[in-house]
């Protein structure tokens, strides 16, 4: 399945990059509900490479191997990007309130270059869709 040119017509309104969280990624890669809706911003979408890693683990640990998965996902012409200084930063400011909500460091590092890249943050994780941060996160399920 092609990706089409990173559109966010399903979300009427959003502007700037599609970042993608682990749990979209793996929603394209596993074929679960929510994927058809990221399959449409794949193509030069973002991707911390803290959730990259994320989604390499994930597959070796279901028996696929790390070098597969991260071919299908450049396949995609997803962009990896460096976790950045600017990045930890923002993501160390985000624990006292993701906190409460258990988010992990992936979690933080794919809201953190949301706030960056001031851009659309696209997750499968209701707790990150009741922050109040500085970038827009939209559930795609």
């Amino acid at each position: 399945m092609k990706p089409k040119r990173n559109e966010s017509a399903r979300w009427p309104g959003v502007s700037g990059p599609i970042i993608l969280d682990a749990s979209a990624m793996l929603a394209v890669l596993r074929g679960e509900p929510g994927g058809d809706v990221v399959i449409d911003c794949l193509h030069g979408g973002k991707l911390s490479a803290v959730n990259c890693s994320e989604v390499l683990q994930k597959a070796e640990l279901i028996g696929a191997p790390h070098e597969r998965t991260l071919a299908t996902i450049t396949s995609f012409e997803v962009e990896i990007l460096d976790f950045t200084v600017e990045h930890a930063a923002i993501c160390a400011s985000l624990i006292a309130q993701t906190k409460a909500f258990g988010l992990s460091l992936a979690d933080r590092a794919c809201l953190a270059l949301g706030i960056a890249m001031n851009g659309t943050v696209l997750t499968a994780d209701r707790k990150c869709a009741q922050l109040e941060i500085a970038a827009t996160v939209r559930l795609i399920r």
